[in-house]
C-alpha cells in the first residue's frame, strides 16, 4: 500500500501516472549534509529509456524542512535515481547517482 502521492506538475510533457504512488525508504544525506527523501515507486515508468524506479524529493522553497517532505503536503523538487545506482539511508548519497526531473507536491497517501 502507498504511503506517499507525489502530484507531477513538471515537466509538462509526463505521460505516466499522475499523481505517482510511491512507499518511503527514509531521509538520505549527502557528505554536505544536504538531506533528501527517498522513495520507491509502486508503478516504474520509463524517461529517456530507462526505468526509473526511486525518486528522490526535497522541498522546492527555502524554509521547508526535509520532514515536512516526509509527513505533510509539500511543494518539492523531483530528481530520479539513474537505474545503475543504488542509494540507502544508511550510506551517504552522491549527487552523481542521481538526474533532476521536475517538481510537483507530495501528499501523504490517504490509503497508508
Amino acid at each position: 500500500m502507498c504511503t506517499h502521492e507525489i502530484e507531477v506538475y513538471e515537466p509538462a510533457n509526463f505521460s505516466g501516472q499522475n499523481p505517482i504512488h510511491a512507499n518511503s525508504i527514509g531521509v538520505v544525506k549527502t557528505r554536505d549534509r544536504n538531506e533528501f527523501f527517498l522513495l520507491d515507486l509502486e508503478q516504474p515508468f520509463e524517461h529517456e529509456g530507462d526505468m526509473v524506479s526511486q525518486l528522490i524529493l526535497r522541498p522546492r522553497y527555502y524554509g521547508d524542512k526535509i520532514q515536512r517532505v516526509a509527513r505533510d503536503m509539500c511543494t518539492v523538487n523531483i530528481m530520479y535515481v539513474k537505474p545503475d545506482s543504488e542509494i540507502s539511508v544508511d550510506e551517504y548519497m552522491q549527487l552523481t547517482d542521481v538526474g533532476k526531473w521536475g517538481c510537483g507536491k507530495i501528499n501523504p497517501s490517504r490509503n497508508s
